[in-house]
């Protein structure tokens, strides 16, 4: 079960989404390692054939759309495009356009500043869209 938020600014469909603190419940695209606090819904507010936009659009500004979150039942699961080569197992932040890219790793560690908001469960390549396990975001602080 997601819940039902309403859109500041158009979102696209599989995007990673941040509250935003215009209005109670409501959310814009994330983004560059934004705190995003789910990913917003998988299909488009209007029927495939009708959406001319590109990428198909989840919500226009100002409508609701349902957005899956880290403690949702489904144990935090979600669909979510992907913004570059992401492999199975790396942990994940936003672009400057809400899609999913991999964090950067220094000797194994997540580098300093990063705000991590998932895990991969699977892998694949900008442009495509793979399942993710949602997390509650943390900002990677440098271990020294």
């Amino acid at each position: 079960m997601s819940r039902s938020f309403t859109a500041t600014g158009d979102i696209a469909v599989s995007r990673f989404v941040a509250l935003d603190s215009s209005a109670d419940y409501a959310v814009a695209q994330c983004g560059a390692n934004g705190r995003a606090i789910g990913v917003s819904q998988m299909g488009g507010y209007i029927h495939p054939l009708l959406d001319t936009s590109d990428p198909p659009l989840a919500a226009k500004d100002g409508m609701q759309l349902q957005v899956i979150q880290p403690d949702d039942p489904n144990g935090g699961g979600a669909l979510v495009e992907y913004g570059g080569t992401i492999t199975a197992g790396a942990p994940l932040k936003s672009d400057a356009d809400g899609k999913a890219v991999a964090a950067t790793l220094v000797s194994g560690i997540v580098g300093p500043g990063q705000i991590i908001v998932a895990r991969a469960l699977e892998s694949g390549t900008a442009g495509t869209k793979g399942f993710v396990k949602l997390l509650t975001f943390e900002t990677a602080t440098d271990p020294d």
